[in-house]
């Protein structure tokens, strides 16, 4: 931890004193409602133009946004001929918020939200942390694990990322365009890395512990064939066929109604496997292929069963 000390002196006998300052640290957390402080002490405004101007800075914590981007997040097409003082103001109020929430390093705290070039970047200081930031180092490490073919230890960190999660990203800002196209980003990938997780453990024999998951996200999404393809093959492999069954003829019917469409050959395939019992089902089998898109493979080193996969996320 970096440290910092201050030189005074002592009151009466004038000795010189050195005192230790804690280097400020930011709390941030988006992947929810806004959560920001220093020393658990809270900087979230209520107003709702310098809030979104701190969800952005947040989410880019680190980063330079510029001025131009700001503005289209505040104003949209239509900025007020005084948007440049006023953005001025609302960074003024932060600076503030700031120095608050430093108490006793009132300037160190003002020089967290930096000035770079045209625009602006939040800096958490060198022990703050992000939600965000941790997401990402944990998909990053899931994908070295994916590339080494370790699925157990790739699937636990993914979870592990997932979990960082309390909510819809920024739930609690009201967000103009550029912040509604980050969270509209942020929650894809989330679901996307899900079905990743999802599909490694199935593949790893872990049928049992998502069976639960994948009906509920069927219900949220009737028409989703990725997840009732998964849903159907864990369910059979639980030893539950005719619940398989049942879950291949409510996708039908409801992509039947909704779409006008019948499901993809894939889950016709499926389904007609299912009710031949055909031993390709099961765990390392050609439909973990099929359903899943990955492809077990024999390891000639070891002769145990490895994987062959794209990323996570």
């Amino acid at each position: 931890m970096n440290q910092v000390f201050t030189i005074g002196q002592q009151a009466g006998s004038g000795r010189p004193t050195i005192g230790l300052v804690h280097p400020l640290a930011m709390d941030i957390a988006v992947l929810g409602p806004m959560e920001i402080s220093i020393g658990g002490r809270s900087l979230v405004p209520t107003a709702r133009k310098t809030r979104s101007l701190l969800a952005l800075l947040a989410l880019n914590s680190g980063r330079m946004i510029s001025t131009a981007r700001i503005q289209e997040e505040l104003w949209g097409d239509e900025p007020p001929r005084s948007a440049s003082t006023t953005l001025q103001t609302y960074v003024m109020q932060l600076r503030n918020a700031l120095a608050d929430a430093a108490v006793d390093q009132r300037d160190t705290g003002r020089r967290m939200l930096q000035t770079r070039g045209n625009g602006y970047a939040l800096n958490p200081g060198h022990n703050g942390r992000s939600d965000l930031v941790d997401f990402e180092r944990q998909v990053t490490a899931a994908n070295r694990r994916l590339e080494d073919g370790d699925l157990h230890a790739a699937s636990t960190l993914i979870r592990d990322a997932l979990e960082l999660w309390r909510g819809t990203t920024l739930a609690d800002v009201q967000c103009g365009r550029v912040l509604d196209a980050e969270v509209v980003r942020l929650e894809q990938r989330r679901r996307s890395l899900q079905d990743r997780r999802i599909q490694i453990d199935l593949t790893i024999g872990r049928h049992h512990d998502v069976v639960d998951e994948l009906a509920q996200l069927a219900l949220l999404d009737r028409t989703d064939e990725g997840v009732h393809g998964h849903l159907m093959l864990a369910l059979h492999r639980c030893g539950r066929r005719a619940h398989a069954l049942h879950a291949f003829h409510q996708l039908r019917s409801a992509v039947l109604d909704e779409l006008g469409l019948e499901p993809s050959p894939k889950l016709h395939q499926l389904q007609r496997a299912i009710l031949e019992a055909d031993p390709e089902l099961e765990t390392g089998g050609l439909f973990n292929t099929i359903i899943t898109g990955l492809s077990p493979v024999p390891d000639s080193h070891t002769g145990l069963r490895t994987i062959r996969t794209g990323r996570a996320g």
